[in-house]
């Protein structure tokens, strides 16, 4: 669980620009992100999306709800 909001934002943006991920053990492995999820009982979580959401959209990512994002049904 990561809970320093700069730790989190790299990783997002990370994630969604290279699709990569550092495990606990540090190897670098490939996946593919589609969501980005956020525990909203982590202490400092609101503190935590915002800088995800503001390192997201300066590297050109798009940042949807979730409602927006699924296909309507």
């Amino acid at each position: 669980l990561i809970t320093d909001p700069a730790q989190a934002a790299a990783q997002a943006v990370k994630m969604a620009m290279e699709g990569k991920v550092r495990t606990l053990d540090g190897v670098e492995i490939d996946i593919s992100v589609q969501t980005i999820c956020c525990h909203g009982d982590t202490p400092g979580a609101e503190k935590i999306v915002r800088t995800v959401r503001e390192a997201l959209e300066k590297a050109g990512v798009a940042v949807k709800s979730l409602r927006d994002w699924l296909p309507a049904q």
